[in-house]
Formats: C-alpha cells, sequence, structure tokens
C-alpha cells in the first residue's frame, strides 16, 4: 500500500465560535446580542471564512443571516467563497501533493492525481446568492484510495444514472493509525471500512459524474474524511 505522511498545517484562526485552531465552524451565540460576525484572526479571517473551510453549510447560512460579509477579503485576498470552492491556502489537506511526502516502494509515486478541494454545494450556493460572485470551476479529479484515502463507486450500474437522480454509491475509506501529534508509526497498516451512501447528481463528463452527498458519510468513523451533507465529489462510473 502506498504510504502517505501528511505534514498538517496548524494555523490558528477564529471559528464562528471565537474558538481558535477548530475545524467546524458552529453558529452558537449568533442570537445573543452583540456578537460580531465580523470579527476577524490575525490571517484576516472572519468566523464566514472558517465555516467556508469546515464546509460548514447551517453555520454559514447563520452568519450570512446574520449581516456576515460575502465578500470580505482576508490576508493575501482569500473570501470565503475562494476557500469554499478552492480550499484553505494554509491547510496542507486542501494543497497539492508536493506538499506530502508521497512514496511507493520507497520510490516517489508515478502518477499524483491532484488534490482533492473539499467543495459544499449548499454553502457555495448560499454565498453565491448572497453576492459573493461566481465560483471556481468544479474540480474533476475522483477520489482516489491511495491518495484521498477514500474513493467512491456506483452501488450497481450507472446506465441509467440522469442529472438530478439521487442515487446509492458505495463509499470505501482507509482509516489509518495517523494521531495529531504524529506518534503513529508509518508502518501502520491501514483499515478499509466500506458504507452505502447517497448522492445527488448534477452533470457527467465522460465516464465521470459530478454529484453532491446527499447526507453524511463515515461522519463518526471518519470525521477528518469531511463526508459531509452537500460534499462535491466526481465518481467514476467506468467500472460499473
Amino acid at each position: 500500500r502506498t504510504k502517505i505522511r501528511r505534514k498538517r498545517a496548524r494555523s490558528g484562526r477564529i471559528s464562528a465560535t471565537g474558538s481558535p485552531n477548530s475545524r467546524f465552524a458552529r453558529p452558537a451565540g449568533l442570537s445573543q446580542a452583540g456578537a460580531d460576525v465580523a470579527a476577524v484572526d490575525a490571517r484576516g479571517w472572519t468566523p464566514l471564512h472558517a465555516a467556508a473551510a469546515a464546509m460548514a453549510a447551517d453555520a454559514a447560512l447563520a452568519l450570512l443571516a446574520a449581516g456576515a460579509d460575502a465578500k470580505k477579503e482576508a490576508a493575501g485576498g482569500a473570501t470565503p467563497l475562494t476557500i469554499a470552492t478552492s480550499g484553505d491556502p494554509d491547510d496542507s489537506d486542501d494543497l497539492g501533493f508536493g506538499d506530502l511526502v508521497i512514496e511507493e516502494d520507497g520510490a516517489p509515486a508515478p502518477e499524483d492525481p491532484g488534490p482533492l478541494p473539499r467543495r459544499n454545494y449548499h454553502l457555495i450556493d448560499a454565498l453565491v446568492a448572497a453576492g459573493a460572485g461566481e465560483p471556481a470551476a468544479f474540480c474533476w479529479t475522483s477520489p482516489d484510495l491511495e491518495r484521498h484515502d477514500f474513493t467512491l463507486k456506483p452501488l450497481g450500474g450507472a446506465a441509467s444514472w440522469a442529472a438530478g437522480q439521487t442515487v446509492e454509491v458505495r463509499v470505501s475509506a482507509a482509516l489509518d493509525a495517523f494521531s495529531s501529534d504524529e506518534s503513529g508509526s508509518d508502518d501502520d497498516e491501514a483499515e478499509i471500512v466500506e458504507a452505502v451512501g447517497s448522492a445527488t447528481l448534477l452533470e457527467r463528463r465522460g465516464d465521470a459524474w459530478r454529484c453532491y452527498l446527499a447526507a453524511d458519510v463515515l461522519s463518526e468513523k471518519a470525521p477528518q474524511l469531511m463526508l459531509l451533507r452537500g460534499r462535491e465529489l466526481a465518481i467514476d462510473a467506468s467500472a460499473s
């Protein structure tokens, strides 16, 4: 099995709760008088930027309803929409594999499918509706078990699939022993788990379907994969 050693970024940020280093923004406290949805951290991020990075669509909707600026630019020009479509520029999970150490039998892997941006259909839709502009083009890279730690395949045939349908998909995920303190061994064998999820089809390109998850998948066993409701992904239907 290909070994992937991640170099996780640990940049401080303000979440929608105001707590630094939170991966999941929450709309807690927005109903309280004086809640500051325009607060910024050292990078110029607002709670809406943090919600975008966490694909937290419900939090983003609450923040927008409370007056959050959908066009606010952080340091480097990042807006909630650019983060929602292209990822956090300071998070190695959103960058290319040049920022990862990839080995295959002791040698560099011959092919790199590229990064897999975390996009949420409902979040992007809300930001666009709030005047954030036009989203970046969808990345048609299908998730690969060796590179992205999960993959999606049709459950049954895909010949009758059509845009607008909600279909069942098989999700396979690699659960390794990686820990936040990086104390795990590089030689730990990954446990492969499978689950059945549902996805709503948007459009087709060749053998690939663009879709978004209709419900969370493996959210308890593998929360780091962020297979959340609304997550946009490409499904390779060629093997169905």
